[in-house]
């Protein structure tokens, strides 16, 4: 074999398959689970584990939306400075 000056690696391989997670059906397994041990209908021995993923993208939407409102409130009190300031520069 003699020497080799262009040497292309070759692409690695790997065997990947990918899980199928739905996330709607596990709330609703959550929430089907919860309602059930308040009514009594299962033991009340049984833990309970809360959905914290949930929790924190609710807490993050109402962040978000807050947020967006202070920057709407914050973009129109910009606006009628500015608008101010331009009428005191023109017509003053």
């Amino acid at each position: 074999m003699g020497m080799q000056f262009m040497y292309t690696p070759r692409n690695k391989r790997f065997n990947f398959r990918p899980r199928y997670w739905d996330e709607e059906k596990e709330e609703l397994d959550n929430r089907v689970k919860r309602l059930k041990q308040e009514m009594g209908l299962i033991d009340e021995n049984e833990p309970f584990v809360p959905r914290i993923k949930g929790q924190i993208k609710a807490g993050y939407f109402k962040k978000a939306q807050e947020a967006k409102r202070n920057s709407s409130i914050r973009l129109v009190i910009i606006m009628l400075v500015l608008g101010g300031l331009m009428y005191y520069l023109l017509f003053v």
